[in-house]
């Protein structure tokens, strides 16, 4: 098997609510695990119960925020979605992706031009999850 003893981390939104469409995740998941390798979502990694006051909330968050960073530095690859709306949280992945000079493949899932920021840290930009899948498989 290609991927057997890899790890792949799927980055990208994972709470925005109705507008976040998931099945990206669900889709490349399953074609990963058909190669051998095994797959974070951290959209499915948690049940999160928000607290009731902004101090649990924060807490929460930065614990939430430090177990994705330590499984994303873990990780062999990353593969992102990003779209014209990106959330905070995406970015930092694609920070920490930089600082901890992870692979990360990028699949711009927008009509327009992906903006030329996406280059400057060194990441790979395709345009469809296949594509990101074959990247992967080939490296």
């Amino acid at each position: 098997m290609i991927g057997y003893g890899k790890i792949v981390f799927l980055a990208g939104l994972i709470d925005l609510g109705q507008s976040n469409d998931q099945s990206w995740k669900s889709h490349v998941t399953f074609e990963l695990k058909k190669l051998g390798f095994s797959v974070i979502n951290p959209a499915t990694t948690f049940t999160i119960t928000r607290p009731i006051d902004d101090e649990d909330t924060t807490e929460l968050g930065c614990k939430i925020r430090d177990i994705n960073e330590h499984a994303m530095v873990m990780s062999d690859y990353i593969i992102a979605r990003i779209t014209e709306r990106m959330s905070v949280g995406t970015v930092t992945e694609l920070m920490l992706c930089h600082e901890h000079k992870k692979e990360c493949v990028i699949v711009w899932d927008s009509d327009v031009e992906p903006p030329l920021y996406l280059f400057t840290f060194g990441l790979t930009v395709v345009r469809s999850f296949d594509e990101a899948i074959e990247y992967i498989k080939l490296h």
